[in-house]
């Protein structure tokens, strides 16, 4: 009997500490429903037609025999001298947004296995075109189904005395933080199906490693298997190719039992590790070797991207600390209000960077239950057999590769949460073989309810920051999708994706800013209103705090609710006071309302920021406000200076051709002490009276016209 067997006799292999199969199929079935939830809620109405999503017109383009999609490039950019600049080819940017355009051609920059495997296989099987919702939810049940598999397989392989229901909060573990991560995705399109896609074939291939060093008859086969499906994960996402080194586990493992005694044995175990992973990136460079002439090309130096200004470096040592800090312990930022955290904000990039995805926090603060992968090396701790053997390198090959991804995200000239997809499963199983091996380690009853107390805070706290934070996450994604639309000129229909994200962030201020300038845009200055108070009440100190106490002002006083609009418009001036069009409108409210003399300093303020307002604002109500300046019986209501700025921007607005404006301009010069002017210009409205025959304007002006003769103002009785 092997030491193997020997040491899995002694241990407990009851029914109770197995999952059954229905159980883990509903857990399955839970995750597929959730992932295709996700994915499908993510996506915009805007989204084109299944066959004209990049992978379905690459397809076209294979199954017509060319290596680019089915799709022309604009024949303009051939002519141009830099098409590259996102000048030049904005005009076409719904077309070729992020495509790879080269010597007349686009391109994609992303691996072709998601065509390989599912895209072309569908449509040549039902004739129809696959969603890339769809192939998402497809590659992630996959992969979490592969982790249920290989979970399970660790639970009863080297801990079968834990309980079961362990083992089935490790799967849930995994689940939650993988539909966390999706959630935190920005849209369901070409790059979730590519890191989709990696996921599972990544998992596909770690299976099969595992399965390789239990050294069965099988073991060639197996890792046969494992280096295919790395090399469909590579294809998938070429920046995980040095995680390929887990390959080299099962080797090193053979040449330490029988290196000495079978070399042969070696010989063939590093063949059937090395080969199809071989033969994938062989046809990989090959690939692009006939794409764009150089094998080490995949076209990320040919994007056309606005945050691509033509080829550049994207790989480099500079960028890595801020990355890493990035992914690994960048603060929560938190909030009184659901869902308790907020995604980070705008921050200083590195030179050369690119801008970020949203997060609400470095996987270590955000997860910290992945903590508990430091516990991973107590599972063999102690141990000889050769059970625990291969569990050891099983959690070398999980380090390797967490390592392997994180150094080559790292590197990467941008930074998005979904690149974590690369690394995190690693780091999850990491964590699951450290709740595993602290069960077994501490085996005295205290011991082990102090250590399942601990990682059950951490658990607890992982998944209440990753609902609460995915739920954020989410509610961003709504809202940048819906300012996408704003900015496209379509605010009606980004209306109902504000309202979904509200739903999922009812506190967020900034989205309520957002849905108020989308509804003010539509014309809906009532739900405008509502909106902005709202975001308002939750955040006075947001920057758009002044445009929108402007908007809210604004709207009362176009409703005609002067006496509401005042005290709106002293609030925004207190945000904005060098506004100029603030004091105005204040200025007209007060005048409405009656309170002149407190209008004329508000006024004044107006035209000392903005003189331009005389001429450019509301010209009836500046004639109506010039010639109470210039005519109240009431003293404290009168301002000749200022009635006269008011009333010259208004004449000089119709050119001195209307009688009635003409003539307060007269009243203004007279009451600033200008008799001259006031004569001259009184003299002009009795020529424009008798010119239109406006007999009543014209005998006014007459008696007017006396006064200023004898240096006397008019004030009305």
């Amino acid at each position: 009997m092997t030491r193997e067997k020997s040491d899995l006799a002694n241990r407990p292999s009851s029914k109770e500490n197995s999952l059954s199969p229905v159980l883990l199929g509903i857990v399955c079935a839970l995750g597929v429903m959730a992932f295709g939830w996700i994915s499908h809620s993510a996506l915009l109405p805007a989204r084109p037609q299944n066959e004209n999503t990049f992978y379905n017109l690459l397809t076209q383009g294979f199954r017509a025999g060319q290596l680019n999609v089915i799709t022309q490039a604009p024949p303009e950019l051939a002519r141009m001298a830099n098409p590259y600049i996102p000048a030049s080819f904005a005009p076409y940017s719904t077309a070729v947004y992020d495509l790879s355009y080269y010597h007349g051609k686009l391109y994609l920059y992303w691996g072709i296995t998601p065509v390989v495997v599912l895209f072309w296989p569908y449509t040549a099987l039902t004739g129809d075109y696959l969603s890339d919702a769809d192939a998402i939810t497809i590659f992630l049940s996959l992969g979490f189904l592969i982790a249920i598999v290989m979970i399970n397989t660790i639970h009863r392989r080297y801990f079968p005395e834990a309980p079961a229901w362990l083992a089935l909060i490790c799967i849930l573990i995994f689940g939650i933080c993988l539909a966390t991560q999706e959630m935190e995705w920005q849209f369901s399109a070409v790059y979730q199906v590519a890191l989709s896609s990696g996921f599972a074939f990544t998992m596909a291939s770690l299976a099969a490693i595992g399965q390789a060093m239990h050294r069965s008859k099988r073991q060639i086969l197996w890792l046969l298997l494992a280096s295919a499906a790395f090399g469909l994960a590579l294809e998938s996402r070429p920046s995980l190719l040095f995680g390929g080194i887990i390959l080299l586990i099962p080797v090193i493992q053979v040449w330490r039992a029988d290196g000495r005694s079978s070399p042969m044995r070696t010989v063939t175990t590093l063949a059937a590790a090395a080969v199809p992973l071989t033969l994938v990136i062989f046809g990989m460079l090959l690939y692009n070797q006939m794409r764009f002439n150089s094998p080490f090309e995949f076209g990320v130096r040919y994007q056309l991207n606005p945050d691509q200004l033509g080829p550049v470096h994207r790989f480099g040592l500079r960028y890595f600390f801020f990355n890493f800090y990035f992914y690994f312990f960048e603060p929560l930022r938190w909030a009184w209000h659901f869902p308790f955290v907020q995604t980070i904000p705008d921050v200083t990039f590195p030179s050369g960077y690119s801008p970020i995805g949203k997060s609400f926090g470095g996987i270590l603060l955000a997860f910290p239950l992945v903590w508990l992968a430091l516990a991973a090396p107590l599972a063999w701790r102690g141990q000889l057999s050769e059970s625990a053997t291969t569990l050891h390198w099983l959690v070398i090959a999980l380090f390797l590769l967490f390592v392997a991804e994180t150094l080559t995200i790292c590197l990467f000239a941008d930074s998005f949460p979904r690149y974590a997809m690369d690394f995190l499963p690693a780091l999850l199983l990491l964590s699951v073989i450290g709740i595993f091996a602290l069960e077994g380690k501490f085996r005295n009853s205290l011991s082990r309810r102090t250590v399942r107390m601990g990682w059950s805070l951490l658990l607890i706290a992982s998944v209440a920051l990753s609902l609460f934070g995915g739920i954020a996450a989410l509610a961003d994604v709504y809202g940048f999708g819906a300012s996408v639309m704003v900015s496209q000129g379509e605010a009606g229909n980004a209306i109902p994706y504000f309202q979904k994200a509200l739903a999922l962030n009812p506190s967020s201020a900034q989205l309520h800013f957002a849905l108020g300038s989308a509804y003010h845009q539509t014309g809906w200055d009532e739900q405008a209103v509502a909106e902005f108070e709202k975001a308002l009440e939750i955040d006075p100190a947001l920057p758009q705090a002044g445009l929108m106490r402007e908007n809210v002002a604004d709207y009362f006083f176009d409703t005609g609710q002067w006496s509401e609009a005042i005290p709106k418009y002293e609030k925004a001036i207190e945000i904005s006071p060098r506004n100029g069009a603030l004091y105005y409108n204040l200025g007209r409210a007060l005048f409405k309302t009656g309170r002149v003399g407190e209008a004329i300093p508000q006024l004044k303020q107006a035209l000392d920021h903005q003189p331009s307002l005389a001429a450019d604002g509301n010209l009836t109500d500046n004639n109506d406000m010039a010639w109470l300046l210039a005519t109240s019986p009431d003293l404290g209501q009168r301002n000749g200076p200022l009635a006269v700025k008011l009333a010259e921007g208004v004449c000089k607005k119709t050119d001195y051709r209307e009688t009635a404006t003409v003539g307060t301009l007269a009243a203004a010069y007279a009451e600033a002490g200008q008799f001259d002017n006031a004569i001259s210009t009184a003299q002009k409205a009795i020529v424009l009276a008798r010119q239109n025959n406006q007999q009543e304007l014209l005998q006014n002006n007459q008696v007017l016209l006396a006064l200023y003769l004898k240096h006397q103002p008019y004030h009305a009785r």
